[in-house]
């Protein structure tokens, strides 16, 4: 039986390095030794510790979503935008921003968390933010003009004051702010 599986192995990556358009013998060299021979000694052992393997990444990818959900969590100053937001946003005469967040994305994920750190201070408690979905809102990146997630524009009234990308402390959000 581990002959078998030897040979079976062997003819696979010979197989494979033919697809490549490699010399054969340059495939059998770039076989690991050890691997191959632990995989001969016993194939289950190898695959359980693969299946383990790939448990331990689908937990470590859970978390991390985990974490960015956490990190994206939007203080109440934000609201999704909509056209009607848009134009509360504009008739208040008062300075807001247009966030263009992307789900999963950790340049935006630690932009938002600048943007809850600016909140908390009072000379912005009462700044609104109004969040394009960078997935799923098009008409909104060809509206204003956008390319890359983690845009802030900055309007007063109907008129746009500055933009800017990839800002992500709230030192840099509060410069845009304030001119």
């Amino acid at each position: 039986m581990k002959k078998a599986f030897k040979y079976s192995v062997i003819a696979a990556t010979l197989a494979f390095a033919s697809i490549l358009h490699i010399e054969a013998a340059d495939a059998m060299d770039n076989i690991e030794k050890p691997a191959m021979e632990k995989a001969i000694a016993d194939p289950n052992a190898m695959m359980m510790k693969k299946d383990t393997s790939m448990e331990k990444k689908d937990m470590a990818m859970d978390k991390m979503e985990n974490k960015n959900a956490m990190m994206m969590k939007a203080e109440n100053n934000q609201t999704p935008f909509s056209t009607e937001a848009f134009q509360s946003a504009q008739a208040s005469e008062k300075p807001f921003l247009i966030a263009f967040h992307k789900k999963g994305c950790p340049l935006c994920a630690k932009q938002q968390q600048a943007l809850n750190a600016v909140y908390k201070q009072a000379a912005f408690a009462d700044t609104k933010v109004l969040v394009v979905s960078y997935d799923n809102d098009t008409e909104s990146l060809k509206k204003f003009g956008v390319g890359m997630q983690g845009t802030l524009i900055l309007y007063k009234g109907d008129k746009e004051i500055s933009r800017s990308s990839g800002l992500t402390t709230a030192a840099e959000i509060e410069k845009q702010i304030h001119g």
